[in-house]
């Protein structure tokens, strides 16, 4: 609010205490019980009296500061300076929308002031003490920063609008322009915001100007609309219709002025070439007539003068008719009759009707639509009382449907009417509220706290969903600080965030939100800065998250995956137990898994994952009927992947080293889907040397182990079906632990019988062979049980900087031996460059993609292995292409799926897993493939 100018304007002339006395009982009359905040200080700065609404933004009693010192209360060196300066030059000071904190309550935030220093002078002239007044407008200064934030929707709209606008604080300083005002005027934005109305306001124009001003502060008025004149930056000046409308908030708070421009230069320039054809028109009329009069002798002469000025009369009138035809504003003259005597192009074209139609006819038997309404009562007024009318009004009757703009001027015979159609300037203000509306009711319809925090930790905005979680209505939020939104304790969680985006970094977290009741709610919050063009923080807008449901899954998983982890273990425990050999092996023919009793066979746990027909190959092995060497293909291993099923055979095995024969039994058996898919093979070997010494023994136990091992090969089929049906990776978790339990019993029988045979054979006997082969088969199940837990486990990720190059050089160099007949290709970008990543697990991804290729090309072909960087996207790219056999289009989508493959072995978990690894880096795996043309996979990861 504004002082009375009285006090505004004052200069106190100190002569006794009894006029002290009276200014002060006359300051505090003016502003008592206003938001005007007063106090009258000595030069050296102690108060000598403050009135009440002074003493209570402080919170303290009047009678408090009289004697104190002003700066030892409120410490601040650059104040002090000023007013040094004023009582120094007695030249007042004044500052508006100042920031200031309470040095004794800094809790209370920032707060912001208009205030003026006026220094108080003796007759002397000399400063004798300081008049101190300051109005706080940080309602207005935060609103406005408020509608600042939520509006970008009205700022574009407001910024490409073809309409010189703007928005003006009570001060009239420009607080936001467009750019056609910008354009207009001749300034940048910066400077724009630099000035006030008044500054590139015409000096003869102010004074009108101010009246209108006047009566909208006092509240006479909402808004009004004065044609004057701007000046440019450039010096020249331009004819405006200026209109200034008060905006209001919900409560009806006053919060700044719109403003609306329009060039009408070209309209007063009419006007004024009009005004002067007029008088010129005038002067040689009575020119004329005074020279006929005087000059009755030269009678011819005259008419001959005469038929010149009708001439130059005609010609005037064509020079005012293409004038006022070149005017955008429609523009129509009516008589003292309200018979239309002009009727301009423009007017034409806004209310679709030609001129020779409406002359000369009465305006509202050319309109008879119009009869009765607003515009006959105001043309009628301004005929009768010959006065400038304005006015803006909605005309709802077809086919006149607008709103308009009128401007009505009288003169001598009648009046001249200019309008425009203001519909679009009114519509756009409708969408502009409208867009607000939708705003609201999109983040109020989220389930998620969405809101805006200024630089002081306050809130600016904040959806409905805010006051639901803290018991607070939504109208009350706006202002508050964090603190007393969130309550100290959640507050205290998130405040070293907020520091973090408040220095302009965004920021993303994890904590626990305490309410009242002690009830607690897991919470992702994500700040991210607000930072202007000038790179400054203004605050923040906040989006959290209630992760309860998430962090109980989470909860889950980790349970299922220890009670995973514990089952492997037993299982492992118990086959490494187991004195038969038990061997695994996938649709590859490579050994999957196999017990510590298969050493005894000469296949060590360190060759897993090598191909078994390698190991044969190094051993003699017979035919236990012949004596013949026995094919490698009929491996009973080899045979059971090819979906047979052995029973009881037998073997002979030359020992490498020794040379001595064991002889060996065992059965072999595939492992099948439920839709019959062979998913690899189980084999159990004994060594039968001593079967002589121990025959009934080993008929026990054979059909003990037969009994045992169909029972193995019944539950292993149906836990694989049941992994096979899985959705989820819990699901995976909880079926791979019941598999584990299943097979715990028949596992452990198979090792105590072997154990219990082992114990009664001799180290050379056959026997031994079969018992060992029996083990080799639980460490296959084993392996078997493994993968599943790995793959349905959560991936960990120990992630480190390494070069490009060698995680290639190191997945090329696991797969030497599958790339002999195929002519590869690296090309990579930037090799030097370095990852962060888990380095065994992404070489194991690549190295599964290289195989991958190397299997659609069994009888050759060309491998390429490619990197790029997009540093516009921010992202690396890894693949690895074959020209290859290529996928089928309906096998595409199915390729990540958990246990679908396309290959005759293997289990389906490879792409899969790699697809899982892949997404723990925040990365991208892609398979891209036609049918007879090749494969492409593609790793796409950040590049930072």
């Amino acid at each position: 609010m504004r002082l009375p100018s009285v006090l505004g304007q004052i200069t106190i002339m100190k002569k006794t205490d009894k006029d002290k006395k009276h200014v002060l009982e006359k300051m505090d009359q003016s502003a008592n019980g206003s938001d005007v905040l007063l106090a009258y200080m000595d030069p050296q700065f102690n108060f000598i009296h403050v009135n009440k609404a002074y003493a209570d933004a402080d919170k303290r009693d009047p009678n408090f500061f009289p004697g104190k010192n002003h700066f030892d209360l409120y410490p601040n060196d650059e104040n002090e300076a000023i007013f040094r300066r004023v009582v120094e030059t007695g030249e007042p000071y004044s500052a508006y929308a100042k920031p200031f904190i309470y040095a004794n309550n800094p809790e209370r935030g920032v707060s912001y002031w208009d205030w003026t220093l006026q220094p108080v002078k003796a007759t002397s002239g000399e400063t004798t003490g300081l008049l101190f007044r300051a109005v706080d407008v940080t309602k207005h200064v935060r609103m406005e920063e408020e509608l600042r934030n939520s509006e970008a929707y009205f700022r574009q709209l407001f910024d490409e609008s073809p309409l010189p606008a703007g928005m003006a604080g009570f001060d009239y300083r420009f607080r936001m322009v467009n750019k056609a005002f910008c354009q207009m005027l001749g300034y940048s934005a910066d400077e724009m915001l630099s000035l006030t109305v008044m500054d590139v306001t015409h000096s003869d124009d102010l004074l009108a100007d101010a009246v209108q001003r006047d009566a909208l502060a006092a509240g006479e008025i909402d808004q009004y609309q004065i044609d004057k004149r701007f000046v440019r930056k450039d010096g020249a000046m331009i004819w405006v219709r200026f209109w200034a409308r008060l905006l209001r908030d919900k409560e009806g708070t006053s919060l700044h002025l719109m403003l609306l421009v329009e060039d009408i230069t070209d309209e007063k320039r009419a006007e004024e070439e009009l005004k002067l054809y007029h008088e010129r028109l005038e002067q040689m009329v009575g020119e004329r007539t005074t020279e006929l009069a005087e000059a009755n002798a030269k009678l011819q002469q005259a008419i001959v003068e005469h038929e010149c000025d009708e001439e130059k009369l005609r010609e005037t009138n064509e020079q005012l008719n293409n004038i006022l035809s070149s005017i955008s504003d429609g523009f129509f003259t009516l008589d003292n009759q309200m018979v239309v005597t002009y009727f301009n192009q423009a007017a034409e074209h806004l209310v679709g009707r030609k001129a020779e139609i409406v002359v000369g006819r009465p305006l509202f038997d050319a309109f008879p639509e119009a009869r009765g309404s607003v515009f006959e009562e105001k043309y009628t007024y301004a005929l009768k009382h010959k006065v400038a009318l304005s006015f803006e009004t909605y005309f709802g009757v077809e086919p006149l449907t607008n709103w308009y703009d009128v401007r009505v001027y009288p003169f001598k015979d009648g009046i001249s009417v200019y309008f425009q159609v203001t519909t679009a300037r009114r519509e756009a203000e409708e969408a502009i509220r409208i867009s607000e509306e939708k705003l609201r009711l999109v983040t109020d319809s989220l389930p998620a706290l969405i809101g805006y925090v200024d630089a002081d930790r306050r809130f600016l905005f904040n959806n409905k969903l805010y006051g639901e979680w803290f018991k607070q209505p939504q109208a009350e939020l706006a202002g508050k600080h964090m603190r007393e939104v969130l309550g100290e304790a959640s507050y205290r969680k998130v405040a070293p965030y907020v520091e973090k985006v408040l220095s302009g970094q965004p920021v993303r977290f994890e904590v626990v939100f305490e309410f009242e009741g002690g009830l607690q709610k897991p919470v992702e919050g994500r700040y991210v800065p607000h930072i202007d063009g000038e790179g400054n923080v203004q605050g923040f807008f906040a989006l959290v998250t209630d992760i309860s449901e998430r962090k109980q899954f989470e909860a889950e998983r980790e349970r299922l995956r220890k009670e995973a982890e514990e089952e492997r273990d037993r299982l492992m425990t118990l086959l490494n137990t187991v004195s038969d050999e038990v061997w695994f092996c996938d649709t590859k023919g490579n050994v999957t898994l196999l017990n510590v009793a298969a050493e005894k066979g000469g296949f060590t746990p360190e060759d897993v994952n090598q191909p078994l027909h390698q190991w044969l190959q190094t051993v003699e092995i017979l035919d236990a009927e012949g004596g013949h060497p026995r094919p490698t293909e009929d491996a009973p291993l080899l045979r059971s992947l090819r979906g047979e099923t052995v029973r009881n055979f037998e073997e002979i095995v030359r020992d490498p080293l020794t040379g001595l024969l064991r002889y060996r039994e065992g059965s072999s058996t595939p492992l099948r889907r439920r839709d019959g898919r062979i998913v690899g093979a189980v084999a159990a070997v004994r060594d039968v040397s001593a079967r002589k010494r121990a025959e009934i023994a080993l008929r026990e136990s054979e059909t003990r182990f037969r009994e045992l091992s169909e029972h193995l090969e019944q539950k292993v089929r149906e836990k694989v079906v049941e992994l096979q049906q899985a959705e989820t990776l819990a699901a995976i978790g909880r079926m791979v632990s019941v598999v584990a339990h299943e097979v715990r019993n028949p596992l452990q029988k198979i090792g105590m019988g072997v154990e219990t045979l082992k114990s009664d054979l001799g180290q050379d006997s056959t026997e031994l062979e079969i018992l060992d082969e029996i083990a080799f088969g639980v460490d296959s199940l084993n392996g078997i049980i493994g993968d599943l837990l790995n793959y349905s486990r959560p991936i960990k990720l120990d992630p480190a900087p390494v070069r490009i190059e060698d995680l290639v050089e190191q997945a090329i160099s696991l797969l030497h031996n599958k790339l002999p007949n195929i002519s590869l290709s690296i090309k990579l970008d930037r090799p030097q460059e370095e990852l962060r990543v888990d380095r065994m697990k992404f070489v194991q991804v690549l190295a599964n993609l290289i195989s991958n290729s190397a299997d659609a090309m069994p009888d050759g072909g060309t491998m390429t292995i490619q990197s790029s960087y997009n540093d516009n996207a921010g992202i690396f790219s890894l693949s690895v292409s074959d020209t290859g056999h290529g996928i089928k289009e309906h096998d595409i989508k199915k390729i990540f799926e958990p246990f679908f493959t396309t290959k005759v072995r293997g289990t389906g978990l490879g792409l899969a897993f790699c697809k899982k690894i892949i997404e723990a880096h925040h990365g991208e795996l892609r398979i891209t493939s036609k049918e007879g043309n090749g494969t492409t996979a593609e790793i796409i990861l950040p590049a930072t």
